[in-house]
């Protein structure tokens, strides 16, 4: 919880009224503020973290800040962050 606090508190000083607007200009500030909103829920006393029943759809959620269009996927028993390709081959000649 040590990590969600400190950017908890590093999005509080960005967005609080008096703050300069360029620092919400920031991709990687929207970035972070994303990705807080995704894992933490706060109740205004107390960090938590978001139950089963609760997590954002997965179209929804970062799953790399490296880039934001690869998401968490399954098949079978391999899971991975990246991208599904659908690849179809012919035998034909032409």
């Amino acid at each position: 919880m040590t990590i969600g606090n400190d950017r908890g508190r590093l999005l509080t000083a960005v967005y609080q009224v008096g703050a300069s607007p360029r620092l919400r200009e920031i991709p990687a500030v929207d970035i972070v503020r994303r990705v807080w909103f995704q894992n933490y829920l706060s109740d205004g006393l107390q960090l938590h973290w978001h139950q089963v029943d609760n997590i954002p759809p997965a179209a929804k959620c970062i799953s790399s800040p490296y880039d934001l269009e690869a998401h968490h996927a399954r098949q079978h028993t391999t899971q991975w962050v990246g991208y599904k390709v659908q690849i179809t081959d012919t035998c034909e000649d032409d």
